[in-house]
Protein backbone atom coordinates (compact mmCIF):
# COMPACT_ATOMS: atom_id res chain seq x y z
CA UNK A 1 0.00 0.00 0.00
CA UNK A 2 2.98 2.50 0.96
CA UNK A 3 4.56 1.44 -2.44
CA UNK A 4 1.90 1.72 -4.43
CA UNK A 5 1.12 5.33 -2.36
CA UNK A 6 4.65 6.71 -2.60
CA UNK A 7 4.20 5.58 -6.65
CA UNK A 8 0.97 8.05 -7.41
CA UNK A 9 2.74 10.55 -5.39
CA UNK A 10 5.94 10.10 -8.30
CA UNK A 11 3.27 10.13 -11.16
CA UNK A 12 1.44 12.88 -9.72
CA UNK A 13 4.78 15.32 -9.73
CA UNK A 14 5.88 13.66 -12.98
CA UNK A 15 2.38 15.13 -14.45
CA UNK A 16 3.17 18.90 -12.61
CA UNK A 17 6.96 18.75 -13.97
CA UNK A 18 5.35 17.89 -17.52
CA UNK A 19 2.44 20.61 -17.09
CA UNK A 20 5.21 23.18 -16.02
CA UNK A 21 7.11 22.67 -19.00
CA UNK A 22 3.50 22.56 -21.33
CA UNK A 23 2.79 26.01 -19.62
CA UNK A 24 5.85 27.71 -20.50
CA UNK A 25 6.64 26.39 -23.68
CA UNK A 26 3.06 28.10 -24.97
CA UNK A 27 4.90 31.38 -23.48
CA UNK A 28 7.93 30.71 -25.54
CA UNK A 29 6.24 29.51 -28.61
CA UNK A 30 3.47 32.04 -29.10
CA UNK A 31 4.42 34.81 -26.98
CA UNK A 32 1.76 37.29 -28.04
CA UNK A 33 -1.63 36.13 -26.49
CA UNK A 34 -0.50 33.24 -25.11
CA UNK A 35 -2.48 33.81 -21.90
CA UNK A 36 -5.50 33.56 -23.99
CA UNK A 37 -5.06 30.10 -25.14
CA UNK A 38 -7.46 27.65 -23.01
CA UNK A 39 -5.18 25.04 -22.33
CA UNK A 40 -2.45 27.08 -21.15
CA UNK A 41 -5.40 29.10 -18.59
CA UNK A 42 -6.35 25.23 -17.48
CA UNK A 43 -2.51 24.14 -16.71
CA UNK A 44 -1.76 27.45 -14.94
CA UNK A 45 -4.60 26.65 -12.63
CA UNK A 46 -2.66 23.68 -11.17
CA UNK A 47 0.67 22.72 -11.96
CA UNK A 48 2.24 24.87 -9.30
CA UNK A 49 -0.90 24.11 -6.43
CA UNK A 50 -0.71 20.40 -7.33
CA UNK A 51 3.38 20.31 -6.21
CA UNK A 52 2.34 21.83 -2.99
CA UNK A 53 -0.51 19.90 -1.98
CA UNK A 54 2.04 16.62 -3.05
CA UNK A 55 4.23 17.95 -0.70
CA UNK A 56 1.94 18.61 1.96
CA UNK A 57 0.44 15.34 1.23
CA UNK A 58 4.16 13.93 2.29
CA UNK A 59 4.94 16.02 5.05
CA UNK A 60 1.96 14.40 6.98
CA UNK A 61 3.26 11.40 6.59
CA UNK A 62 6.30 11.88 8.82
CA UNK A 63 5.93 13.76 12.21
CA UNK A 64 9.91 14.86 12.68
CA UNK A 65 10.30 17.69 15.13
CA UNK A 66 12.06 20.83 13.44
CA UNK A 67 15.60 20.87 14.79
CA UNK A 68 19.31 21.82 13.12
CA UNK A 69 19.78 18.40 11.37
CA UNK A 70 15.85 19.60 10.00
CA UNK A 71 17.13 22.70 9.08
CA UNK A 72 20.42 21.76 7.42
CA UNK A 73 18.58 18.74 5.47
CA UNK A 74 16.26 21.48 3.91
CA UNK A 75 18.50 24.37 3.65
CA UNK A 76 20.48 22.12 1.26
CA UNK A 77 17.92 20.42 -0.94
CA UNK A 78 15.92 23.36 -1.23
CA UNK A 79 17.53 27.01 -0.95
CA UNK A 80 20.93 26.02 -1.86
CA UNK A 81 19.66 25.50 -5.31
CA UNK A 82 17.41 28.12 -5.10
CA UNK A 83 20.71 30.17 -4.46
CA UNK A 84 22.72 28.21 -7.82
CA UNK A 85 20.60 28.24 -9.90
CA UNK A 86 19.31 31.99 -9.41
CA UNK A 87 22.74 33.04 -9.96
CA UNK A 88 23.01 30.44 -13.22
CA UNK A 89 20.01 31.96 -14.50
CA UNK A 90 21.03 35.67 -14.00
CA UNK A 91 24.34 34.99 -15.59
CA UNK A 92 22.95 32.93 -18.55
CA UNK A 93 19.63 35.44 -19.05
CA UNK A 94 21.53 36.74 -22.83
CA UNK A 95 21.36 33.80 -24.09
CA UNK A 96 19.26 33.63 -26.37
CA UNK A 97 17.89 29.80 -26.63
CA UNK A 98 17.70 29.96 -22.68
CA UNK A 99 14.49 31.84 -23.31
CA UNK A 100 15.35 33.72 -20.26
CA UNK A 101 15.42 37.53 -22.17
CA UNK A 102 11.66 38.29 -21.60
CA UNK A 103 12.65 38.45 -17.81
CA UNK A 104 13.47 42.27 -16.41
CA UNK A 105 16.62 41.30 -14.58
CA UNK A 106 18.11 44.01 -12.81
CA UNK A 107 20.76 45.94 -14.66
CA UNK A 108 23.39 45.86 -12.45
CA UNK A 109 24.66 42.62 -10.54
CA UNK A 110 24.48 44.70 -7.18
CA UNK A 111 20.76 45.56 -7.86
CA UNK A 112 20.33 41.68 -8.57
CA UNK A 113 21.53 41.02 -5.34
CA UNK A 114 19.56 43.45 -3.56
CA UNK A 115 16.74 42.47 -5.09
CA UNK A 116 16.68 38.72 -4.78
CA UNK A 117 17.22 39.50 -1.19
CA UNK A 118 14.11 41.82 -0.83
CA UNK A 119 12.22 38.94 -3.57
CA UNK A 120 13.38 35.63 -3.22
CA UNK A 121 10.31 35.12 -4.69
CA UNK A 122 11.65 36.51 -7.89
CA UNK A 123 12.99 34.00 -10.09
CA UNK A 124 13.09 29.91 -9.49
CA UNK A 125 10.60 30.87 -6.54
CA UNK A 126 9.08 27.53 -5.86
CA UNK A 127 12.12 26.12 -3.77
CA UNK A 128 12.29 29.43 -1.50
CA UNK A 129 8.11 29.22 -0.81
CA UNK A 130 8.19 25.55 0.00
CA UNK A 131 10.90 26.32 2.41
CA UNK A 132 9.53 29.17 4.18
CA UNK A 133 5.80 26.72 4.23
CA UNK A 134 7.61 23.14 5.58
CA UNK A 135 9.15 25.33 8.36
CA UNK A 136 6.11 26.93 9.39
CA UNK A 137 4.36 23.67 9.25
CA UNK A 138 6.97 22.39 11.11
CA UNK A 139 7.10 24.91 13.83
CA UNK A 140 3.44 23.67 14.36
CA UNK A 141 4.20 19.95 14.22
CA UNK A 142 6.66 20.55 16.88
CA UNK A 143 5.40 23.17 19.30
CA UNK A 144 1.54 23.02 18.91
CA UNK A 145 1.39 19.35 18.26
CA UNK A 146 -2.55 19.41 19.92
CA UNK A 147 -3.46 22.74 18.50
CA UNK A 148 -2.22 22.24 14.81
CA UNK A 149 -5.84 23.07 13.03
CA UNK A 150 -5.51 26.36 15.18
CA UNK A 151 -1.96 27.07 14.87
CA UNK A 152 -2.39 26.89 10.96
CA UNK A 153 -5.34 29.27 10.96
CA UNK A 154 -3.75 31.80 12.79
CA UNK A 155 -0.53 31.37 10.74
CA UNK A 156 -2.73 32.14 7.92
CA UNK A 157 -3.91 35.37 9.35
CA UNK A 158 -0.67 36.41 10.33
CA UNK A 159 0.27 35.82 6.90
CA UNK A 160 -2.24 38.31 5.62
CA UNK A 161 -1.95 40.76 7.39
CA UNK A 162 1.85 40.89 6.88
CA UNK A 163 1.37 40.77 2.98
CA UNK A 164 -1.46 43.78 3.11
CA UNK A 165 1.46 46.18 5.73
CA UNK A 166 4.33 45.30 3.08
CA UNK A 167 2.52 46.73 0.47
CA UNK A 168 1.16 49.28 2.49
CA UNK A 169 4.38 50.09 4.17
CA UNK A 170 6.73 49.59 1.36
CA UNK A 171 4.46 49.67 -1.18
CA UNK A 172 5.08 46.19 -2.77
CA UNK A 173 5.30 42.81 -1.52
CA UNK A 174 8.29 41.66 0.36
CA UNK A 175 9.99 38.22 1.06
CA UNK A 176 7.23 36.53 -1.25
CA UNK A 177 4.42 37.30 1.52
CA UNK A 178 1.95 37.02 -1.14
CA UNK A 179 2.90 33.52 -2.39
CA UNK A 180 3.55 32.02 0.55
CA UNK A 181 -0.17 33.25 1.92
CA UNK A 182 -1.34 31.73 -1.78
CA UNK A 183 0.44 28.45 -1.39
CA UNK A 184 -0.10 27.86 2.17
CA UNK A 185 -3.38 26.38 2.44
CA UNK A 186 -2.92 24.39 -1.20
CA UNK A 187 0.00 22.85 0.74
CA UNK A 188 -2.42 22.34 4.23
CA UNK A 189 -5.02 20.63 1.51
CA UNK A 190 -2.24 17.60 0.85
CA UNK A 191 -1.10 17.71 4.47
CA UNK A 192 -5.22 16.73 5.44
CA UNK A 193 -6.00 15.12 2.60
CA UNK A 194 -3.50 12.39 3.61
CA UNK A 195 -5.14 11.98 6.72
CA UNK A 196 -8.72 11.84 5.42
CA UNK A 197 -7.86 10.23 2.30
CA UNK A 198 -9.39 6.91 3.30
CA UNK A 199 -12.57 8.76 4.22
CA UNK A 200 -13.22 10.78 1.00
CA UNK A 201 -12.35 7.24 -0.86
CA UNK A 202 -16.22 6.43 -1.28
CA UNK A 203 -17.22 9.86 -2.56
CA UNK A 204 -14.00 9.87 -5.50
CA UNK A 205 -16.73 9.84 -8.12
CA UNK A 206 -18.50 12.81 -6.88
CA UNK A 207 -15.78 14.96 -6.08
CA UNK A 208 -14.34 14.29 -9.03
CA UNK A 209 -17.31 15.11 -11.62
CA UNK A 210 -17.97 18.13 -9.23
CA UNK A 211 -14.46 19.19 -9.28
CA UNK A 212 -14.30 19.11 -12.94
CA UNK A 213 -17.51 21.45 -13.31
CA UNK A 214 -16.23 23.68 -10.93
CA UNK A 215 -13.01 23.88 -12.40
CA UNK A 216 -14.27 23.99 -16.25
CA UNK A 217 -16.77 26.78 -15.01
CA UNK A 218 -13.74 29.22 -13.17
CA UNK A 219 -10.39 28.41 -15.21
CA UNK A 220 -11.26 31.10 -17.73
CA UNK A 221 -11.82 33.90 -14.72
CA UNK A 222 -8.48 32.82 -12.89
CA UNK A 223 -6.70 35.77 -12.69
CA UNK A 224 -2.89 35.36 -14.52
CA UNK A 225 -1.92 38.76 -13.55
CA UNK A 226 1.81 39.34 -12.15
CA UNK A 227 0.35 42.20 -9.85
CA UNK A 228 -1.48 39.75 -7.69
CA UNK A 229 0.54 40.33 -4.67
CA UNK A 230 0.40 43.95 -5.00
CA UNK A 231 -3.63 44.55 -6.53
CA UNK A 232 -5.34 40.95 -5.70
CA UNK A 233 -7.68 40.77 -2.92
CA UNK A 234 -8.89 38.15 0.10
CA UNK A 235 -11.41 37.50 -2.68
CA UNK A 236 -8.97 37.19 -5.90
CA UNK A 237 -7.03 34.49 -3.75
CA UNK A 238 -9.90 32.26 -2.82
CA UNK A 239 -10.70 32.39 -7.02
CA UNK A 240 -7.83 30.62 -7.02
CA UNK A 241 -7.77 28.45 -4.25
CA UNK A 242 -11.34 27.06 -5.29
CA UNK A 243 -10.18 26.69 -8.96
CA UNK A 244 -6.86 25.18 -8.52
CA UNK A 245 -8.61 22.46 -5.64
CA UNK A 246 -11.01 21.58 -8.15
CA UNK A 247 -8.62 20.59 -11.06
CA UNK A 248 -5.89 19.11 -8.19
CA UNK A 249 -9.26 16.84 -7.36
CA UNK A 250 -9.67 16.29 -11.21
CA UNK A 251 -6.19 15.26 -11.61
CA UNK A 252 -5.41 13.15 -8.35
CA UNK A 253 -8.71 10.77 -8.60
CA UNK A 254 -7.82 10.19 -12.61
CA UNK A 255 -4.60 9.40 -12.47
CA UNK A 256 -4.89 7.43 -9.55
CA UNK A 257 -7.96 5.19 -11.00
CA UNK A 258 -7.58 1.92 -12.21
CA UNK A 259 -7.23 2.34 -15.71
CA UNK A 260 -4.36 4.52 -15.36
CA UNK A 261 -3.08 2.32 -12.57
CA UNK A 262 -2.99 -0.92 -15.20
CA UNK A 263 -1.19 1.15 -17.79
CA UNK A 264 1.79 0.27 -16.92
CA UNK A 265 4.01 2.56 -19.22
CA UNK A 266 2.19 5.85 -18.73
CA UNK A 267 2.84 4.73 -14.87
CA UNK A 268 6.40 4.33 -15.34
CA UNK A 269 7.14 7.14 -17.16
CA UNK A 270 5.21 9.70 -15.32
CA UNK A 271 7.17 8.26 -11.92
CA UNK A 272 10.23 8.36 -13.11
CA UNK A 273 10.04 11.97 -14.24
CA UNK A 274 8.60 12.73 -10.97
CA UNK A 275 11.55 11.14 -9.06
CA UNK A 276 13.35 14.15 -10.65
CA UNK A 277 11.25 16.82 -10.69
CA UNK A 278 13.16 19.20 -8.50
CA UNK A 279 16.13 18.98 -11.50
CA UNK A 280 13.65 18.87 -14.30
CA UNK A 281 12.43 22.18 -12.67
CA UNK A 282 15.41 24.00 -12.18
CA UNK A 283 17.39 22.59 -15.67
CA UNK A 284 14.10 23.35 -17.79
CA UNK A 285 14.51 27.13 -17.73
CA UNK A 286 17.85 26.87 -19.46
CA UNK A 287 16.41 25.58 -22.68
CA UNK A 288 13.58 27.26 -23.27
CA UNK A 289 14.02 28.64 -26.35
CA UNK A 290 15.01 25.85 -28.67
CA UNK A 291 12.44 25.06 -31.42
CA UNK A 292 11.16 25.48 -35.37
CA UNK A 293 8.55 26.92 -36.91
CA UNK A 294 5.85 29.39 -35.83
CA UNK A 295 2.84 28.87 -33.74
CA UNK A 296 2.04 25.75 -32.18
CA UNK A 297 4.73 23.89 -34.08
CA UNK A 298 7.14 25.93 -32.08
CA UNK A 299 5.12 24.81 -28.95
CA UNK A 300 6.03 21.36 -29.96
CA UNK A 301 9.35 21.45 -30.93
CA UNK A 302 10.40 23.65 -27.48
CA UNK A 303 8.44 21.14 -25.70
CA UNK A 304 10.24 18.07 -27.04
CA UNK A 305 13.68 19.92 -26.80
CA UNK A 306 13.35 21.23 -23.39
CA UNK A 307 12.52 17.68 -22.25
CA UNK A 308 14.83 15.74 -23.76
CA UNK A 309 18.13 18.21 -23.30
CA UNK A 310 16.87 18.28 -19.71
CA UNK A 311 16.91 14.89 -19.55
CA UNK A 312 20.50 14.56 -20.96
CA UNK A 313 21.70 16.97 -18.68
CA UNK A 314 20.48 15.41 -15.82
CA UNK A 315 21.98 12.22 -16.48
CA UNK A 316 25.02 13.41 -17.27
CA UNK A 317 25.09 15.26 -13.42
CA UNK A 318 23.97 11.98 -11.95
CA UNK A 319 27.17 9.86 -13.72
CA UNK A 320 29.11 12.33 -11.58
CA UNK A 321 27.76 12.91 -7.98
CA UNK A 322 30.32 15.86 -6.76
CA UNK A 323 28.80 17.92 -10.05
CA UNK A 324 24.87 16.91 -9.47
CA UNK A 325 25.26 17.80 -5.35
CA UNK A 326 26.99 21.14 -6.47
CA UNK A 327 23.88 21.90 -9.29
CA UNK A 328 21.17 20.40 -6.61
CA UNK A 329 22.43 20.13 -3.26
CA UNK A 330 21.55 16.80 -1.28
Amino acid sequence: MIKSRNRTLDVLKGVAIILVIVGHSIQRGLIVNYDQVSIWKLIYTVHMPLFFAVSGYIASLSHKKINVLYLKNRFWRLIYPKIVWTLLLYIASPIKFTGLSDINFPPSFSEFLKDIIIHPDFIVWFLYVLFMIEIIIKIGQTLFEKNFLIFTIISMIFLFIAWRASVVVFGTVIFGLDKILLYFPLYLLGYYFQIYEKKLYRFRKLLCVLGAIVWMLLFSFYPFSNNLGKFGTILTFLLIWICSISGMIVIYYFFDSNIIKKTTVIVEIFSYIGKISLELYLVQSLVLNIGIGTGYIRVISIFISCVVISMFIILLTKKNPSLHRILFGN
